[in-house]
């Protein structure tokens, strides 16, 4: 029950978020933990580029692309804020219904690539807050017991004909290049919107569900957008995490939020060759800390 309402909210929501449950024994009771995981926004198919999305594309077309990702920060606090308070509410509404005395929900979140160190900072940034607030406005964040990272990475390898100028300006290129009518630009159009490219981005082949999907990812990846401001900006890193080239300092962080999470954060690293990859190298940096509850 707890699950089902927590994933009939989420449909609702205009980010990209899924929940699954976990069940299980604890005392003379079972109990069911929600995980809260992130998966890529492209693919929900809540989002509808109507007269809403008109209203986002030129709030976000309006954005300077070096803010993005302090936005997109806040976004993340806001979105889990949200979303402990309506499982709070939830459990306290059911509660008085049927008159029993139900635990609070314990949520775990799950973030993958770059989304699992956004999902650190806004974790950290709540609790920091709900410590500053009224017990009766900020206790909620409480209900935040662990972090899963899987394969954190940070990192946006640039390639192609901006590779070689600066982030801002290679995205108010291929943003302007995106949304021009020259021959040169519909050259480019053609590489970026390719069946191929879109094949090599798509995160869900071959899992359940996947025509569905596939379809829906395709409409949405054609749809209008603000190029600068999405498209250019990612292939450029502009929404890289901020501060977080660092693995040592990263490795700080994770230690940090282990230390105040009950039940500690969870790194899952890829298994790769060489050391030059960024999870490689924050495993080592998390060894060499001692880990503590990571």
């Amino acid at each position: 029950g707890e699950v089902a309402g927590a994933r009939e909210r989420l449909e609702h929501l205009p980010g990209a978020v899924g929940v699954s449950g976990v069940q299980r024994q604890g005392g003379d009771a079972a109990f069911s933990d929600v995980v809260v995981a992130a998966r890529p926004p492209l693919l929900h198919p809540r989002v509808a580029w109507l007269d809403l999305d008109s209203q986002v594309n030129f709030a976000l077309a309006r954005c300077r692309v070096q803010d993005l990702v302090a936005e997109y920060e806040d976004f993340w606090c806001q979105l889990f804020e949200h979303l402990v308070r309506q499982e709070a509410e939830d459990v306290a509404k059911r509660a008085q219904e049927t008159g029993a005395s139900l635990q609070p929900p314990r949520v775990c979140l799950v973030g993958a690539g770059h989304a699992g160190i956004y999902a650190l900072r806004a974790a950290r940034a709540l609790r920091e807050w709900s410590a500053a607030q009224a017990e009766a406005q900020g206790g909620d964040v409480g209900m935040i017991e662990s972090l899963v990272m899987l394969a954190p990475t940070w990192h946006t390898p640039r390639s192609g004909l901006f590779a070689n100028l600066s982030p801002e300006i290679a995205s108010k290129w291929i943003g302007s290049t995106l949304h021009s009518d020259s021959r040169l630009a519909k050259i480019f159009q053609s590489s970026h919107f390719s069946a191929r490219r879109f094949r090599r981005h798509f995160a869900h082949a071959r899992s359940p569900g996947e025509e569905r999907l596939k379809a829906i990812a395709e409409w949405l990846f054609r749809r209008p957008r603000p190029f600068v401001q999405t498209d250019a900006a990612v292939m450029s890193g502009l929404l890289d995490p901020a501060t977080a080239g660092d693995s040592g300092k990263l490795a700080a962080e994770i230690v940090a939020v282990a230390e105040e999470l009950p039940g500690g954060v969870l790194v899952i690293s890829a298994d790769v060759d060489g050391k030059s990859h960024p999870s490689v190298s924050l495993v080592s940096e998390l060894a060499g800390k001692g880990g503590g509850r990571v």
